[in-house]
């Protein structure tokens, strides 16, 4: 082999070896290419905690995918309507964005939620809160966010 030859290999090897340490890094840290959502409900009168982490999305066709998207998200912003108990809501937010469709129809539900429920809505961004997730961030009472946060850029 050239020497040109051995160098490309060697680089394209340590690039591949870089993108693999990054890719065990974080899967160890469990982090997730998928739009994830989850409730936290109070125990007793208090605050509900709705998480919107990865990016903001319609459901997928799939049933078995269906957890991850914009709809799925409504659905548990009603089930925490439903609840009595829930004198308050945080949003937790971490997300690049997403489509515009699926950005403004969580935007207006949860716009829709403070008007029918009349509880403050807290908005906490974690790493990101861009595009379409700070869109949504924008229909709560306050935001709040690291120092480090990216926030911004509709």
């Amino acid at each position: 082999m050239k020497r040109e030859n051995w160098i490309i290999a060697g680089l394209v090897s340590l690039l591949l070896l870089v993108i693999g340490m990054g890719l065990v890094q974080n899967w160890k840290n469990g982090f997730s290419f998928e739009p994830t959502s989850s409730i936290r409900m109070p125990a007793k009168n208090g605050v509900a905690v709705l998480y919107v982490y990865g990016p903001i999305a319609a459901n997928p066709p799939s049933e078995f995918l269906s957890m991850n998207g914009v709809d799925s998200i409504i659905q548990q912003l009603e089930t925490i309507e439903r609840n009595k108990r829930v004198k308050a809501l945080v949003l937790r937010i971490n997300s690049p964005g997403g489509t515009v469709g699926a950005s403004q129809e969580l935007y207006e539900a949860i716009k829709a939620y403070k008007m029918r429920k009349k509880v403050p809505v807290v908005v906490s961004i974690a790493d990101v809160g861009a595009s379409g997730g700070y869109w949504v961030s924008l229909a709560g009472d306050y935001i709040f966010a690291n120092r480090g946060s990216l926030v911004g850029s509709i």
